[in-house]
């Protein structure tokens, strides 16, 4: 059984019913009498140096003590739980095949980002975004199959750093010149590149989710940090919480290439090109910072045609992830309708050439 956590709000004082978090008041919510209860909320102070994330942190001691980690037997999910929290479910699978693991849940959130819709608001956005897809099944679209609506913080680490970066390389540029038959002949041309970049990173959100990859989290971003709060445990009360499955050496690895992608990109939109040749990039970081995250997500799970599915929807913005059914029909018309494009075009420009050509003759 989990253990009870100690918390100002933790029956209601006027029924003595359970206290659940409310989106759309963003307090809390007695299931049995309907009382609303706001609670304080705070913002974030400071984020941490990198190099202290193996520091205690001040409530460390009392996370680790009050919340177990559970580990799902049918699809390996990992999921902190505690008093607060009262499913007995995965939040990914639904099974109850829930087993407590000898695993320590790891250090207390500093941050979250809380759910701003409940599950009904995401039923109703998941239907509206569905009937809009164009290239979903048309009888998919029509009659929407029941889904399976779970909530659950995924875990994340955001990382800020500044960086100075000095580079060089060669770029490619194609221009087109008429030659001495009056024929249009394509050139390439190269030049070099070099210099300095200043850039400031902020909030680079690397998941560290056992169910949702990169991928999976990049189609949902992003999230508006601007509504970051300090963790309180009265905003998980009714949702699950999943347990990290990489620790902040490994996030910021991760977190750095994201940072090089961007000052690459950021240094090449300076110029006009159609080619990197070659880009050397050297970089300095400096200030390097990282907040414990955690961020909302529902999961839909639903049958279409005797096939499973699972659709993520960000919990905060009601942004929709990939995942639902596509008609092949309709992507086959597509695909038809592109190379009929392409041979038309081809069919146009060689009759306007032909016709060049003819009266060069005549």
């Amino acid at each position: 059984m989990p253990k009870e956590i100690k918390s100002d709000y933790k029956k209601c004082d006027g029924c003595g019913g359970n206290l659940i978090f409310s989106p759309s008041t963003q307090g809390l919510h007695c299931e049995k009498c309907g009382k609303e209860i706001d609670f304080p909320k705070k913002g974030i102070s400071e984020k941490h140096p990198i190099e202290d994330f193996s520091k205690t942190q001040d409530n460390l001691a009392e996370w680790q003590s009050q919340n177990k980690v559970l580990k799902c037997a049918m699809c390996g999910a990992s999921i902190v739980l505690n008093s607060l929290e009262y499913a007995s479910n995965c939040p990914y699978c639904g099974s109850a095949m829930l087993s407590l693991s000898d695993e320590l849940p790891g250090i207390p959130p500093d941050a979250i980002i809380p759910f701003a819709f409940d599950e009904k608001s995401a039923a109703e956005k998941f239907k509206s975004i569905a009937k809009k897809k164009v290239f979903a099944p048309n009888a998919f679209k029509k009659k929407l199959p029941t889904s399976k609506i779970r909530g659950v913080y995924i875990p994340s680490f955001t990382f800020d750093a500044n960086t100075f970066s000095v580079y060089d390389g060669v770029l490619e540029e194609d221009y087109t010149v008429t030659n001495s038959k009056g024929e249009r002949v394509t050139k390439t041309r190269s030049f070099s590149v070099r210099g300095k970049k200043n850039l400031a990173h902020k909030d680079v959100m690397i998941e560290t989710s056992s169910k949702i990859n990169q991928s999976q989290l990049s189609q949902l971003l992003p999230f508006d940090h601007r509504y970051t709060y300090a963790f309180d445990k009265n905003f998980i009360r009714g949702y699950v919480v999943e347990h990290y499955n990489e620790e902040t050496s490994g996030s910021y690895k991760e977190a750095k290439a994201v940072m090089d992608s961007n000052i690459r990109r950021m240094i090449l939109k300076q110029y006009s090109y159609d080619r990197v040749r070659y880009l050397n990039v050297n970089t300095i970081y400096s200030d390097e910072k990282f907040l414990y995250k955690i961020c909302p997500i529902y999961s839909f799970e639903y049958t279409y045609k005797n096939k499973e599915y699972i659709t993520l929807m960000n919990g905060q913005t009601g942004k929709v992830g990939k995942g639902m059914p596509v008609s092949k029909v309709k992507v086959g018309f597509l695909i038809v309708g592109i190379i009929l494009a392409i041979v038309l075009i081809i069919i146009i420009i060689t009759l306007v050439q032909g016709g060049v050509i003819g009266q060069s003759l005549s």
